[in-house]
Parts: C-alpha cells; sequence; structure tokens
C-alpha cells in the first residue's frame, strides 16, 4: 500500500477538506460556477417557434378564428373612445379551452399551471398570462354560446372526418350517499 501513487496531492496537515493545486504553493479554494436562481432573467422569445407548423393548436386557431364569435360580445363594454381597459379577445379564450378540452385539461385552475409549461397554450394567449378567473367567468358567462360552439366544432371535425362519431360515450356515475338520514 505504501507503494501506490496518489492521484491528488493531500494537504500536508491531513485536512482533506482543503485542495492544493498540484505542485508547491499556497492551499487555493476551488473556483465553481454555482446556478443562480434568484437573478431575473431577460429574454427574448419569438412565439411563432414555440409550435411546429404542423401542431393541433395552429389548427384549433384557423377554426376558431373562421367561427363567427359575435354572441361573445353581447355585454361588452370596453369598446374604443372610452375609458377602460381592453378585453381579453373571446377568439382567444375560446381557443385555449378548446385545445385544453382536447389535452384532457377541463379546469381553468389547471390551465393557468401549465401556461408556464404548455408552448401551445403560451402560443395561443400569445404569451399572455391568463389568470384561472378570466378562464373561468368566460366559460360562466357563456355556457350557451360555448355549447353551440363545441357543437359545431364537433360538425366540422365529423365533416372533415378529422373525428369518428360514430360511437359516443359518457361517463358518469352514480353513487347512493348516506349523507342525512332523511
Amino acid at each position: 500500500m505504501a507503494d501506490q501513487c496518489m492521484l491528488l496531492p493531500m494537504p500536508d496537515n491531513g485536512d482533506a477538506g482543503e485542495l492544493r493545486n498540484a505542485g508547491p504553493g499556497p492551499a487555493r479554494a476551488p473556483r465553481l460556477k454555482e446556478p443562480n436562481r434568484k437573478q431575473f432573467v431577460m429574454d427574448s422569445l419569438d412565439l411563432d417557434k414555440l409550435i411546429p407548423a404542423d401542431h393541433l393548436a395552429r389548427g384549433i386557431w384557423a377554426l376558431v378564428d373562421s367561427l363567427p364569435t359575435e354572441g361573445f360580445l353581447k355585454e361588452n363594454k370596453s369598446v374604443e373612445g372610452h375609458a377602460g381597459r381592453p378585453r381579453t379577445s373571446p377568439k382567444m379564450l375560446l381557443a385555449m379551452w378548446v385545445y385544453s378540452y382536447s389535452q384532457g385539461m377541463g379546469q381553468a385552475r389547471e390551465i393557468e399551471r401549465e401556461m408556464d409549461y404548455e408552448p401551445a397554450l403560451r402560443w395561443l394567449a400569445g404569451n399572455a398570462m391568463l389568470s384561472f378567473r378570466t378562464l373561468s367567468e368566460f366559460r360562466m358567462a357563456h355556457e350557451q354560446a360555448l355549447r353551440e360552439v363545441f357543437a359545431e366544432l364537433l360538425g366540422i371535425l365529423d365533416k372533415e372526418q378529422w373525428i369518428d362519431l360514430s360511437e359516443l360515450t359518457l361517463d358518469g356515475t352514480k353513487i347512493k350517499a348516506n349523507a342525512s338520514g332523511g
């Protein structure tokens, strides 16, 4: 054992935590590049390159963009020439819901969380961050109009043979509960 060569020179005082450069000289601390997760990062982003040209979100946008959405603006009070901020586009919100449903997301809070990670949602929103309240209020305020639009979308998709509606199922489980004696 005594005739084995050392890979790294050991400090003279026996302190293994202190490293020394090869050769004579004083002990030096290692210089490391550590991640700084508290820094503010400004980055450029090309939204159009977030998703490929043939991505489902682009098809959904094109489809929703071709639909009449005036019904979503019946109670709109945000108009040009008057005070107030602009409303969020109903086409954008509709496209967000259609895409989210197609990906198995059905809750506004879930969509809001996924917007940080899902490039297609960022693309559809134009990188605007939407709150779950905006998404939920849109769905609740336009429940009937959304039903009609979804029925129209299903008709278009079936006509173009992008989906097969020959067999539809509804998942509904009824469970008897013993919540009260009455």
